[in-house]
C-alpha cells in the first residue's frame, strides 16, 4: 500500500471536505505518517475515516474529527499548548508542528512510553511528556494558550480551566453516550462558554462517576 498517496487522499477527501482548510493544519497532517501511530493489526486502515482502537479502551480519533478540532483552536506558532491524553501520539505529532511548546499528559505509563517511541523520529524538541492522572497536579500552575482534550468528557473539570489563559481556547468532545458534541470553549464576558461545533462520539478519557440509585 502506498501510504503517502493515502495520506494525500486523506487531506483532500477527509479533511478539506469537512471544512478543514487552514493551510498550516493541512501541512502538519501531511507531514505525519499516521500508519506509524496505529496498532499493526490496523495498519491498512490507517487512512480510513474512522476511529481506530488501541489498548486501555482508547481510540485514535478519525482524521476528520481530529482536523476539525485542531483547526478550531486557531493555533499560533507562538502558542504554548496542553494536550490531555497523549494516546497514540498522533495528534501530539501534528500539534508539535503547529506551536512553540507542547505539553502532553497521559495517565497510562505504557501508553505514554509507546507514544514517546513513535515520536522519536520527529525529533520534536518542543514536546514535554508528563505522566499524570489528568488531575494536572504536576503542571506547576503553568498557563496555556490552548488545550486539546484527546477523548470525551462528560463535563470539563474545573482544574482544567485553572491552567488555561483568560484568552485561551479549549476543544473537547463533551456529553453523555451516545449524545456527544465536539465543543470549542472560550471566555466571554469573564465566563467560560462552550460552542458546539459538530456531533460526534468517542470513548471517555475520564470515565464519569457511576450512577447511584436511591430507593
Amino acid at each position: 500500500m502506498d501510504f503517502s498517496q493515502q495520506r494525500a487522499l486523506m487531506i483532500e477527501r477527509q479533511l478539506r471536505t469537512v471544512g478543514v482548510l487552514d493551510a498550516s493544519v493541512l501541512h502538519a497532517f501531511a507531514q505525519v505518517a499516521r500508519e506509524d501511530f496505529v496498532p499493526p493489526a490496523y495498519r491498512d486502515l490507517a487512512y480510513v475515516d474512522t476511529m481506530i482502537p488501541f489498548n486501555h479502551q482508547r481510540v485514535l480519533l478519525s482524521p476528520g474529527v481530529s482536523g476539525r478540532l485542531l483547526q478550531a483552536l486557531a493555533l499560533k506558532v507562538t502558542d504554548r499548548v496542553l494536550e490531555i491524553g497523549t494516546g497514540s501520539g498522533y495528534e501530539t505529532a501534528v500539534l508539535a508542528q503547529l506551536v512553540q511548546q507542547l505539553t502532553t499528559v497521559e495517565q497510562q505509563a505504557d501508553v505514554l512510553n509507546a507514544a514517546k517511541q513513535r515520536l522519536q523520529y520527529l525529533l520534536a524538541a518542543n514536546v514535554h511528556f508528563v505522566h499524570d492522572d489528568y488531575g494536572l497536579s504536576t503542571l506547576d500552575n503553568q498557563l496555556y494558550d490552548a488545550i486539546f482534550i484527546n477523548g470525551a468528557l462528560e463535563s470539563i473539570p474545573a482544574a482544567i480551566y485553572d491552567v488555561l489563559k483568560p484568552t485561551g481556547r479549549l476543544v473537547a468532545i463533551i456529553g453523555q453516550t451516545p449524545r456527544m458534541s465536539a465543543c470549542l470553549v472560550t471566555r466571554r464576558a469573564g465566563v467560560w462558554q462552550g460552542q458546539s461545533l459538530f456531533e460526534t462520539a468517542a470513548p471517555y478519557l475520564i470515565p464519569p462517576p457511576a450512577a447511584t440509585f436511591h430507593f
